[in-house]
């Protein structure tokens, strides 16, 4: 099966997470995430797309590995998605007001909402990262 990564960027106070748009279609939104390429680890291929998709160069002790699962569509892949933590970073990233347009797409901070929406393309795969994350959320709190 084909490989493909995300990276999930939350704002801890404001309760967005940094998202891409599919392309023009500011109805359609995803963590900013792609193929991996030959040759690249998991976190190589996830540091490398979020570098190209929001302009945002995290290093690999910045984040952290969460889950894989497929993510079906027109082709499925197997689809690994990492994680910042660091409240510092999110809200650096945050006030950098990184909202930008390129050919990948709109780079901008939304809600969850927006993620699992009836528009949103990965909508199962997203709508079970958010419940796996409150989950590890709700363990880690207790």
């Amino acid at each position: 099966m084909k490989r493909a990564v995300c990276v999930l960027i939350e704002h801890p106070l404001a309760g967005l997470v940094l998202c891409v748009s599919r392309g023009e279609n500011l109805l359609d939104w995803g963590l900013p995430g792609g193929k991996v390429e030959a040759g690249e680890t998991l976190l190589e291929a996830a540091i490398r797309e979020l570098r190209e998709e929001t302009a945002i160069c995290l290093n690999a002790s910045q984040l952290y590995f969460v889950r894989e699962r497929t993510c079906k569509g027109e082709t499925d892949y197997n689809c690994s998605c990492f994680r910042t933590t660091d409240r510092q970073l999110a809200h650096y990233i945050y006030e950098m007001k990184c909202h930008r347009s390129s050919s990948e797409g709109t780079v901008a901070w939304r809600k969850w909402s927006d993620l699992v929406s009836p528009n949103a393309s990965f909508r199962e795969y997203n709508l079970d990262l958010l419940i796996k994350l409150r989950e590890m959320d709700h363990v880690a709190n207790a």
